[in-house]
């Protein structure tokens, strides 16, 4: 049996009265396929956001820094793909059970 490498990270954010919501963003690295998969979930009270991308070019430790840079950085679940655009990381949206199955 083959171990599975992965990575993950989490930052929480507090709840300020009108300014912002709680919630925690977590970004989680999985080596796969001779390249990476990168989930970034967001979790608040009312709902849970996630989207999962596969890297085929790029690999697990590459993924594990970019995993780093998205959350200290804070970039939003809404986003995060635009920022692997700008960095010319190419990737190929997944379904999460796709990711688990294959």
């Amino acid at each position: 049996m083959s171990e599975t490498k992965t990575y993950q990270l989490s930052r929480c954010y507090s709840e300020l009265n009108g300014l912002q919501r709680a919630k925690t963003l977590t970004c989680s690295v999985i080596a796969r396929n001779g390249g990476s998969a990168i989930v970034m979930t967001s979790r608040s009270k009312e709902n849970v956001d996630s989207e999962t991308c596969f890297l085929p070019e790029t690999p697990y430790e590459k993924a594990k820094d970019i995993a780093t840079m998205l959350v200290e950085n804070s970039f939003e679940i809404n986003i995060w793909t635009d920022i692997l655009e700008e960095l010319g990381i190419k990737f190929v949206p997944v379904d999460a059970i796709q990711l688990q199955s294959g």
